[in-house]
């Protein structure tokens, strides 16, 4: 009786949440329908120029935005080219999903979520899809592959470091305890790894593609199936979304970690000759991020610098070689690709602050001001490096200037710096452009050779920590050189590597906005370099044609 009294009780409460989930659910079926009009819209003015292309693309996409994904456009492109094209869809056999940051639902996928939510996003998924689908491009879920192909048991060791970077990213620190709370999410992150090792076996061994494309290429979900493809040797495309400027794409040819080692760079850097424009364009750009005018720059620091703080910052006493250390965010792109000698940043900081320990040199830490601005919520550097530092407070030699201090960076480093030290971070190019010398420890997206000084290993990097003479002599003689190679950098970073997507409205994440455009102009001002870009991997060799050539004739015979 007691069981029946609070049903009726409960009844107006559960009535009105029914309706509030089914409101949430039409109003999503609503704007994707908006969404899915405007996208059909605006394709019809797709105009993709020159010869078709024979081929097969596989874009794996793994999880599917709640709205319109860049992958689907990249798809359509690809198709439109004559490719035959398959988008590799989760649905719900990952056990969360790399790179939506739901620290508070834990283990985030819409699968995994209230009944509404899936019905919205299953909704949702069909209409988009529907907008963008061509004849010649095919879904496929990864339920369906890892049926065929399933996941093996135990875990390969080299998918460890992208279980421990999922589980850093999502806790947002830079060192995990896979025995403590993080386990759970850990062992999750390491199934993670088996799901993407297995899809990447399918593709290479059932979809057998002449060109993969994918987005990041590290972390659980992407990184084992990333390498699966290249170590079969299969051409691969990796697309980001700057974090500089809204309106633009980048396609690379390796993981989004280490674009200083990407052949896209290299081949620039090679047979495109300095010009005085260059160097102009690549200073100004330079310039711009120094005054906080970039994207990125007025989010790091919040429009909360004191620009006469770094005058109040305390010189060091007689000591002769000052250092600044610039480490990143701990966790934010902890990837184990960029590594030379180091497993992370933590371990690099740590190696450094022991390293300075009784030299005549002094060393300032400025932790990184996006800790608590546009990275609000990390476990703040400053923190960890005291528990691995435990006397980190007591080095006389050694000054710390936390994440939240309003310090204008750039202003400090052209007072107080003699060297810098850095991980990996735009820093490396703005210190060189300010005529600092630069030692960095990894093969990073900022560390061209020509620009900074990288030591082999931990003994060299302590050696010219303890004697920074020999770096200091060198930047005195290639000062010039360096500081050229930083604007042509920087101008094939942020201006020649970018191409424009004007639907994309803000740098990050990728979110698609095809109101941003008229109906009756193009997509894209560059969308035919988007479309040459995609399919260079196809035209680059002719060992690759040839093996097209002989797939497309075998699926010719077979249809007939």
């Amino acid at each position: 009786m007691n069981v029946i009294l609070r049903k009726i009780r409960n009844a107006p409460s559960r009535f009105r949440s029914i309706f509030r989930e089914t409101r949430f659910i039409a109003g999503g079926v609503v704007e994707a329908a908006h969404e899915a009009v405007l996208i059909a819209r605006r394709l019809r003015n797709s105009r993709i120029e020159g010869e078709k292309v024979a081929g097969t693309v596989v874009i794996n996409s793994a999880w599917s935005r709640p709205v319109a994904d860049i992958e689907l456009y990249l798809a359509h492109i690809l198709a439109m080219k004559g490719l035959t094209v398959h988008v590799l869809f989760d649905d719900g056999v990952l056990e969360y999903w790399d790179g939506v940051q739901f620290q508070a639902m834990k283990c985030y996928s819409p699968y995994r979520a209230r009944w509404c939510i899936r019905a919205r996003h299953a909704l949702r998924k069909r209409l988009v899809w529907w907008a963008y689908k061509t004849p010649d491009m095919h879904r496929i879920d990864y339920s369906t592959m890892v049926k065929q192909v399933p996941p093996d048991a135990t875990v390969l060791d080299d998918d460890i470091p992208h279980a421990l970077s999922s589980t850093k990213r999502f806790y947002q620190t830079g060192v995990i305890d896979t025995q403590g709370e993080p386990r759970a999410f850990y062992e999750k992150s390491l199934r993670n790894c088996a799901i993407s090792h297995a899809v990447g076996k399918y593709v290479v061994e059932r979809l057998k593609p002449d060109l993969y494309i994918t987005s990041h290429g590290i972390y659980s979900v992407w990184g084992p199936a990333y390498r699966m493809l290249r170590d079969a040797g299969v051409p691969i495309v990796v697309w980001q979304v700057p974090g500089t400027t809204a309106g633009h794409i980048r396609l690379i040819d390796r993981q989004d970690a280490v674009l200083a080692s990407t052949n896209d760079w290299k081949e620039f850097d090679t047979t495109t000759p300095m010009t005085a424009e260059i160097l102009e364009r690549g200073q100004a750009l330079l310039e711009a991020r120094i005054n906080h005018r970039t994207q990125d720059t007025k989010e790091y620091f919040g429009g909360r610098v004191d620009k006469a703080m770094h005058e109040n910052v305390a010189a060091p006493l007689n000591r002769a070689v000052t250092f600044g250390m610039f480490p990143n965010v701990a966790w934010d792109g902890d990837t184990p690709e960029r590594n030379i000698m180091f497993d992370n940043v933590v371990d690099w900081c740590e190696f450094t602050v022991n390293a300075i320990r009784g030299t005549s040199h002094h060393l300032y830490i400025r932790f990184h001001p996006s800790e608590v601005t546009r990275l609000k919520g990390s476990v703040k550097l400053e923190d960890i490096m005291r528990q691995k530092v435990p006397d980190l407070d007591c080095i006389p030699n050694l000054t710390l200037i936390g994440s939240g201090e309003p310090l204008d960076t750039y202003a400090f480093a052209r007072e107080h710096v003699d060297v810098g030290l850095i991980y990996d971070g735009t820093l490396s190019l703005e210190l060189t452009h300010l005529g600092i010398p630069v030692i960095a420890c990894t093969n990073g997206n900022f560390t061209p050779e020509t620009i900074v000084y990288q030591p082999t290993s931990r003994e060299q990097l302590s050696q010219w920590i303890d004697d920074p003479l020999e770096v200091l002599g060198k930047f005195k003689e290639e000062r010039r050189a360096r500081m050229s190679a930083a604007a042509k950098y920087a101008f094939w970073l942020f201006n020649e590597s970018l191409l424009a997507f004007k639907p994309l409205e803000v740098p990050y994440p990728a979110e698609i906005d095809y109101s941003l455009v008229r109906e009756d102009e193009p997509l894209s001002d560059d969308e035919a370099r988007i479309s040459d870009r995609l399919i260079k991997p196809l035209r680059d060799s002719s060992i690759n044609a040839a093996g097209i050539v002989a797939r497309q004739e075998e699926k010719f015979s077979n249809a007939q």
